[in-house]
């Protein structure tokens, strides 16, 4: 009923008083006592509920709502549109039906994601680009309206973005012993499943009765990635090879394998625990949301990382930093319990920023709770 009060305050002016005055209750001067601190946590609390309910018009030149899929994560597609956790997911089948029949040597055995975005986790949501389609003319309203708006002088949503983020994954391939001890040799061998990862998607074999690849995508290799358009997304593809980071361990060159090895393999590890957590909490999701949108907007964020193994942002707190620190607003919640509302788990964000005495100790975040076992995990400083 408040959502739809009409006031100079908003419509977040209620929720932002009760959380004003419990937080002034519970947390003392943390909360910001005194009027300046009451209208600080009244402003936040406001601008928290209206980001929560805001629509991300104007993404890629379509106006799209804020909505839920049949999994329950966060969308910003518009009818006949497919989000990108779907279009993630039948990508991956599409890779993971490759294999000899497809000239793929080496089948593909898993791929993961190395950003929670592809979830509806990201600061923005990701929403499908009206060009990046196999055939434009299938994408919603078509390839004309696209290169109408793209063409045109105008702003929001009578313009089409120039570029598109690209989705990161990481693919492991089938374990195999002839892979070579060299660094350069093994950059070429992935260049050359890139080429057939390509040459396969773009259905260069459509006429053998034996090739199973779907056509709905259309594919680039680089020597280092492989670049893949379609639904409406950005996909670029790394291979993940633990040969190639012992071999450059033993050429002495510590600091290249253990940035490879922290993008394709602890990232896309640390995107499955973030993604079981928000399983197992509801509120989390849309939380996450929040806090990267507070921190983006505060110019706290760094920019994002890639997989190659080079780029690792800039300064700032990480993706990856924000998510740990949400999860341990939900992991170690004591003395309180889980945060059950997206709203109090931002306010205990802001508690755990403002309380925490970050030159003298050290936050543990407990991941355990996101197995099955407790077994699967370890703790993450």
């Amino acid at each position: 009923m408040y959502l739809q009060a009409d006031t100079a305050a908003g419509p977040m002016a209620v929720p932002a008083a009760m959380s004003g005055f419990a937080l002034q209750r519970h947390l003392g001067s943390v909360a910001g006592g005194g009027e300046g601190g009451g209208s600080t946590v009244k402003g936040s609390c406001g601008w928290a509920g209206k980001e929560l309910f805001k629509s991300p018009g104007g993404v890629h030149g379509v106006a799209a709502e804020v909505t839920r899929n049949m999994n329950g994560e966060l969308v910003a597609v518009v009818e006949g549109e497919v989000d990108a956790a779907r279009a993630f997911d039948q990508f991956g089948k599409a890779l993971l039906a490759l294999g000899f029949n497809d000239g793929l040597t080496l089948p593909v055995m898993s791929i993961q994601p190395v950003t929670t975005s592809v979830r509806g986790l990201g600061a923005t949501l990701l929403s499908p680009h009206p060009l990046c389609w196999r055939d434009p003319t299938a994408a919603p309203g078509g390839a004309d309206s696209a290169g109408k708006r793209k063409r045109s002088g105008g702003k929001g949503e009578e313009r089409v973005a120039l570029s598109v983020a690209a989705i990161d994954c990481v693919v492991t391939l089938q374990e195999s012993g002839k892979w070579p001890d060299d660094v350069e040799a093994i950059g070429k061998l992935s260049a050359a499943l890139y080429l057939t990862m390509a040459n396969s998607l773009n259905g260069d074999k459509k006429d053998d009765p034996e090739a199973t690849i779907d056509l709905k995508f259309v594919a680039k290799a680089f020597p280092d990635h492989l670049q893949v358009l379609g639904l409406g997304y950005a996909f670029r593809v790394r291979i993940w090879n633990q040969r190639q980071v012992r071999t450059l361990h033993q050429l002495k060159r510590k600091s290249e394998g253990e940035a490879l090895e922290l993008a394709r393999f602890h990232r896309p590890q640390h995107t499955q625990v973030i993604f079981a957590l928000v399983h197992k909490f509801p509120s989390m999701g849309e939380t996450l949301r929040l806090c990267k949108r507070w921190a983006a907007l505060h110019l706290l964020s760094a920019p994002p990382a890639s997989s190659d193994g080079k780029s690792v942002g800039g300064d700032g707190l990480s993706e990856e930093a924000l998510e740990l620190l949400v999860a341990h607003c939900y992991t170690c919640a004591l003395p309180f319990s889980a945060p059950a509302s997206p709203l109090a788990g931002y306010v205990r964000f802001l508690w755990l920023l403002a309380a925490t005495d970050w030159d003298v100790s050290a936050l543990i975040v407990d991941l355990s709770v996101a197995s099955v076992d407790g077994s699967a995990l370890s703790p993450q400083v």
